[in-house]
C-alpha cells in the first residue's frame, strides 16, 4: 500500500493512522511561499499530509507531504531511457 502509514496491533492486524494535524518542530508559515513546490518542500519537514475518508468516514489512504514530495521529485527527476533506440518520438518516450 503506497502512501499509506500502517500501525500494527496485537492481533496481527494492520490499521491505518492518519497524519497529525499539526507540526509541534515546525512553525506554521502562510502565504511566504514564492511557488507551489517551496510550499511542498517546506511542509515535507513535517509530519502532517492528507488523509483520505471513504463516504462513509473510514481512514482510506494516508498520504504525508514528505511522501508527497519524495514522489513528486521522483516523477520529475530526469530518468534515462529504457530502450532509448527505440524512442524515435516523444509517443514513445517511456514513462
Amino acid at each position: 500500500m503506497a502512501g499509506t502509514v500502517l500501525k500494527r496491533e496485537d492481533d496481527g492486524a494492520h490499521h491505518l493512522v492518519r497524519t497529525p494535524r499539526a507540526n509541534r518542530n515546525l512553525s506554521q508559515k502562510l502565504g511566504t511561499f514564492s511557488t507551489l513546490s517551496e510550499g511542498l518542500d517546506y511542509a515535507a519537514l513535517g509530519v502532517t499530509g492528507f488523509n483520505f475518508y471513504s463516504p462513509r468516514g473510514a481512514l482510506q489512504k494516508v498520504l504525508p507531504y514528505a511522501q508527497l514530495r519524495r514522489q513528486a521529485l521522483w516523477r520529475w527527476s530526469p530518468k534515462p531511457a529504457r530502450n532509448s533506440w527505440r524512442c524515435s518520438s516523444p509517443a514513445n518516450m517511456p514513462g
